[in-house]
Formats: C-alpha cells, structure tokens, sequence
C-alpha cells in the first residue's frame, strides 16, 4: 500500500492541526484526525509529533481494516487506501457495521457488485456526518481507482 499517498489523502480529508480542537461530534482532537476523547490532553504538538500519531493511528486503522476485510491483502492499492481511510475515521464502528462492512465483504469475495457499496455508505449515518469524504471514498471502493 502505498502509504505516502495514504498520509496526503487522510490530511486531505482529516485536516492537519498542531493545536487541539473539538471534531464535529464535540471530542478533542489534533494532528490528523487524532482523537484525544473528552478530556484535552495536549494542547500544541509539534510536526514531528503530529508524524509519529498520524504513524501509529494508519497502523491502527489498517489493523482494523484488515481484521473486518479478511480478503484486504487481494484488494488493489486503491482500495486498500481507501478502507484505510474509513477506518482511520470511524475506527471500531467498522467492526460493527451491519451494512457497509458486509457490503465491502461481499463485492470483495465476489458474491456482490461494488456498486451496492456505495449504496451502502450513501444510505448510512457516517455519510451524513464526513460528506464529501464519504462519497470520494465510495467512488474509490466502487471503482477501485482513486
């Protein structure tokens, strides 16, 4: 996976904040998309720090995305990014899913069209919440080309 490419997307998509703020859904965040929860924890981070979270938080997230997608590894670079992405930003909520995980596990096996992905992700909540986000990502699932 080419993960130069990951970090540009998910600062694209994330933002890249030294300073803490509060996301959408009023918890504390910095660097990209680095959730520090309720509490503000840190206050400044410099880039070397906000590099070494964004590090950790893509390990994580391709962690999650490879344990809710059992056939990951025979994805394309394209979507493999882009599972990667929705997993940084809705981290153990993919785990739980029960209609755009299930879809993605289906059109990756083959059993299902990668169009009923995009169905998926534009009828659920998450949408609603990151936007345009969501529909670049599914166009990504859905076409495999970023």
């Amino acid at each position: 996976m080419d993960r130069t490419r990951l970090q540009q997307e998910l600062i694209r998509d994330e933002g890249k904040k030294l300073e803490s703020y509060k996301d959408t859904r009023g918890y504390w965040t910095i660097g990209v998309g680095h959730l520090l929860g309720k509490d503000q924890r840190m206050l400044r981070i410099t880039e070397e720090e906000c590099n070494a979270l964004l590090y950790v938080d893509i390990a994580e997230a391709e962690s999650i995305a490879r344990g809710c997608i059992p056939l990951f590894d025979k994805l394309n670079d394209a979507r493999q990014r882009a599972l990667v992405n929705m997993a940084l930003n809705r981290g153990n909520h993919m785990k739980t899913s029960t209609t755009i995980t299930p879809a993605i596990n289906a059109a990756a096996a083959g059993l299902g069209p990668w169009s009923a992905v995009t169905k998926a992700i534009n009828g659920s909540q998450w949408a609603t919440q990151v936007g345009l986000r969501a529909i670049r990502l599914a166009g990504v699932l859905e076409t495999g080309v970023a």
